[in-house]
């Protein structure tokens, strides 16, 4: 059975929004084209960029962003497509 990548996304009292992905990649790079604003050195501790010289969070930094400033929040999960 082939699987496909679900992300549901949305900005802070929006309505999610859905998208197919064909995979994990892809989905991460719609998350941060959608959160474009956030997607920098903002959402990482300054003693992490310190240490890596990071300027882009990872996604787990920036999903922890969104959610402790409440603006948006998405979820990706894989989901069986069974074609007949």
């Amino acid at each position: 059975m082939d699987k496909i990548t679900t992300l549901q996304i949305r900005g802070s009292g929006e309505d999610y929004e859905v998208y197919l992905c064909k995979d994990q990649k892809v989905a991460e790079r719609i998350i941060r084209e959608f959160f474009s604003e956030y997607n920098n050195e903002n959402c990482i501790e300054i003693h992490v960029q310190q240490e890596t010289g990071r300027k882009i969070p990872t996604l787990e930094e920036l999903t922890d962003y969104l959610y402790c400033w409440d603006f948006g929040y998405f979820e990706i999960t894989e989901q069986v497509v069974i074609c007949e």
